[in-house]
């Protein structure tokens, strides 16, 4: 039977092994250490005890998943031919990849054991000068992420083993703090080096010292809201004890408000206004958390399933970025449509045309019809075709009013408007947002006109056309 025994050596001195701990190690000839940078693992290795430390990985390897592995697959040798004894630092359990892999890539004949060692972060929370009684996130350095730092607790974080780390974990915590915002720096806690102190987040990377017994304590904010406050108060709108006007709502009525949101955001977002753009970008999150409220309490759906079916969604049609396909910036947009194309088992080109929403406005449909037909190589092959189309359009317009047949005025007006929207799509111009822009650019200039008829003491309704036209151009100077 192999063996592989895990001795946690607690995180500092001789004091702070427990007793199984001391008696194992007291009696060894030999040990595997994760690191020799351990007061415990100094004092064995003074005493003339056979071992092997992996420091040496610590600098081969290009990452630190691929150190762990490598420490997990040479343990696992070496217990072919004798029986294993390794230590780490801290609780074996806790906070070590490298014992990770080991139960991982072990096969079953190998039998592993496991002596308790105090954790890193243990002692790290008996050096502050704060008890705490609610709320706590231990998490490594090493997982920090800047999406996913809970500031409305307190947060321990571990394995803050050199600068570089801790200038990667600054900037994530720069998401949700201020750079003055007070934080414990903790090394060597119950150690003859142990330090406290209480510095600025800013300050974090300019340390004098860093490694495995190195941690960050951040008290949880009490200003900010986050998405989790914002789901408790529309479980509360929607509740006996909330609003009467949310507790109504349906899908169904919400539609208006929903296009009416995105409408006043895409004004925010033309006129540079970032006050009223964030503003106006919450008011559209809640209009998801509604729907995501309303269906959970039918039993449909919730948030959290809107977030997995987008985020699957992203994964899946980024295969490059995210599996093993490679694909170049012209390929991209091509390889997306073709993706949707097998979600949706469409076999026909124009059955992704008619899958464009119905209710889009017909400049914005037209635009995405002719670049589906575009990228399957319906196209001109340059905007000389679709000008020579124009003019062709516009006399097919003029023949149709010369006849007065009301439906083929229709038509033709129709085809001359799509034939503009290829024109916008050679130019790599949105059409409705260039419609948009024209008529704000003639509501300002109708302004300027009547301005100037009331400087006149001018009604300006009551002026000929010929005069209209010259405070026209006057407005448009």
């Amino acid at each position: 039977m192999k063996k592989i025994t895990i001795i946690g050596l607690g995180p500092g001195p001789r004091k702070l092994l427990t007793l199984e701990a001391y008696e194992v190690l007291k009696n060894l000839k030999k040990v595997h250490f994760r690191t020799g940078d351990h007061p415990v693992v100094k004092e064995l290795i003074d005493r003339g005890i056979v071992y092997k430390s992996y420091d040496d990985l610590y600098e081969s390897c290009s990452d630190f998943d691929e150190l762990y592995k490598g420490i997990a697959k040479d343990l696992l040798e070496t217990a072919e031919t004798e029986e294993v004894f390794y230590a780490v630092p801290g609780h074996p359990n806790l906070y070590d990849d490298s014992v990770k892999y080991i139960y991982e890539m072990a096969d079953e004949e190998v039998k592993i054991k496991k002596i308790y060692g105090s954790s890193v972060h243990e002692v790290a929370l008996s050096a502050i000068d704060r008890a705490i009684t609610d709320d706590l996130v231990i998490t490594s350095a090493l997982e920090v992420k800047k999406h996913r730092i809970d500031y409305k607790k307190n947060n321990l974080i571990i394995g803050v083993f050199n600068q570089f780390i801790a200038s990667d974990l600054k900037v994530n915590l720069l998401n949700h703090y201020e750079v003055d915002y007070k934080i414990y720096y903790i090394h060597g806690a119950q150690t003859n080096d142990e330090q406290v102190k209480l510095i600025n987040l800013e300050d974090l990377d300019r340390m004098s010292i860093y490694n495995h017994l190195t941690c960050i304590y951040i008290v949880k904010q009490t200003e900010g809201k986050n998405f989790a406050d914002l789901l408790e108060i529309m479980d509360f709108l929607r509740s006996e004890d909330g609003c009467s006007w949310d507790r109504k709502q349906t899908n169904e009525s919400l539609i208006p408000c929903t296009i009416e949101e995105v409408y006043e955001l895409v004004e925010t977002i033309q006129l540079n206004d970032f006050d009223a753009f964030e503003e106006e970008l919450g008011d559209l999150l809640l209009q998801v958390v509604f729907y995501a409220q309303i269906n959970a309490e039918e039993g449909y759906f919730t948030i959290y399933d809107v977030i997995n079916q987008i985020v699957e969604k992203l994964i899946r049609r980024h295969p490059h970025l995210f599996g093993e396909e490679t694909l170049t910036h012209e390929e991209d947009h091509i390889h997306w449509e073709s993706l949707k194309k097998k979600e949706y088992n469409e076999e026909f080109i124009y059955e992704s045309m008619k899958r464009i929403p119905k209710d889009l406005p017909s400049l914005m449909t037209a635009y995405k019809i002719q670049k589906k037909a575009a990228n399957n190589g319906f196209d001109w092959e340059n905007i000389d075709g679709a000008y020579e189309k124009l003019d062709e359009e516009v006399r097919e317009v003029k023949e149709a009013y010369k006849n007065g047949n009301k439906e083929d005025i229709l038509m033709e007006l129709g085809d001359l408007l799509f034939t503009v929207v290829n024109i916008s799509r050679f130019l790599d111009v949105r059409p409705e947002l260039a419609l948009k822009k024209s008529n704000a650019k003639f509501i300002k200039r109708f302004r300027r006109m009547e301005a100037l008829s009331a400087e006149k003491n001018v009604v300006f309704s009551e002026l000929n056309l010929k005069s209209m036209e010259k405070l026209w151009n006057l407005s448009k100077k």
